[in-house]
């Protein structure tokens, strides 16, 4: 952001950053101030001043930054080579789309190099983005997890979060923000803003670390319900494994971010998802799918499900298979 406004030398050692803002920015000033992160065209879809309001904390090989924009924008186009960027919508109620699409609950976007893109805002959104090189990432990324890739991050636009996620890492960000208005002196490196990135992802829980996984608690307990078809109770599954209900009720929450019961009801309403694909054609039913996985309050299982997936399990049904399963990803990466 080498044209923004108001900017103060932040340093750490040997790392040194800027920190501003720019206010009332219009589409040529917007455009150069992103240019350090991104080979797109932005274009303005509504009349009136584009109103851009950026805060922003850069380092050589990072920008953490917050903006807003009071008309329409659609940006079109590709990141610089090397580089990943990860993007909060924090009003996804306004209805921005990503790639064509709304923005699903639980997901958040991002894109590496060579990704195109096709954004568009709405006035009155706001998003925090992280854009960094992706070398960076990947070695952070590994160093905090344990794992030996990020395959994780491969194969979508949109990576899933755990259940409180997306709160937690805007909270975490926007006090990074705060705090480089408060002091020349950054108290925190890149290491420190990825790390609640990484907190927030919802990890495969085969590649965690054993020290991670809760002793083995994890793999005893998702084979056991994967048994029953998430069926079974926490009180059946801890009864039977003699494990203490509030130590599987810890373990998940501290290495799945959720609750046990939270997570199997997300895995049963996936099972759902598919079995609706694959009925196309077929005599099977929204009713018999959903009371087979344990909803049978058909009202709220059809609120649940257009919560996660953005769309009624009765349209799920009625597409063609292809389209259904090219919509989402899965809720839970298992």
């Amino acid at each position: 952001m080498q044209s923004a406004q108001n900017h103060v030398a932040i340093q750490r050692g040997a790392q040194r950053c800027l920190r501003g803002s720019i206010r009332g920015a219009g589409l040529g000033e917007y455009s150069e101030a992103l240019g350090s992160s991104w080979d797109a065209s932005f274009v303005q879809l509504s009349a009136g001043p584009l109103g851009a309001a950026i805060d922003y904390l850069a380092g050589d090989r990072f920008v953490l930054y917050r903006e807003s924009w009071a008309q329409r924008l659609q940006a079109v186009g590709s990141l610089l080579p090397g580089m990943i960027v990860f993007g909060i919508p924090e009003r996804p109620e306004i209805g921005g789309r990503w790639w064509g699409g709304p923005l699903l609950s639980g997901r958040l976007p991002y894109a590496r190099s060579g990704d195109e893109l096709d954004l568009l805002t709405e006035p009155g959104e706001v998003v925090t983005t992280l854009a960094m090189i992706e070398d960076d990432f990947r070695e952070i990324f590994l160093n905090l997890t344990g794992l030996v890739s990020d395959e994780v991050l491969k194969g979508g636009r949109f990576i899933v979060v755990r259940p409180d996620g997306i709160p937690h890492l805007l909270t975490r960000w926007r006090s990074y923000l705060a705090a480089s208005k408060q002091s020349r002196i950054c108290e925190f490196g890149i290491a420190d803003i990825v790390s609640p990135l990484v907190d927030a992802i919802v990890l495969p829980v085969e590649n965690l670390r054993p020290s991670v996984r809760g002793g083995g608690v994890i793999e005893r307990v998702l084979l056991m319900a994967e048994q029953s078809a998430f069926s079974a109770s926490v009180a059946e599954i801890s009864h039977s494994l003699k494990i203490s209900r509030r130590t599987i009720e810890y373990t998940f929450k501290q290495c799945l971010g959720t609750p046990p019961n939270t997570y199997f009801k997300l895995r049963r309403l996936e099972q759902c998802r598919l079995e609706l694909i694959e009925a196309d054609g077929s005599s099977r039913t929204v009713a018999s799918i959903a009371t087979h996985y344990g909803f049978h309050e058909l009202g709220r299982f059809s609120a649940l499900y257009r919560h996660y997936f953005g769309i009624l399990p009765s349209a799920t049904l009625r597409q063609p298979p292809q389209r259904a399963k090219a919509q989402v990803a899965p809720l839970i990466r298992h």
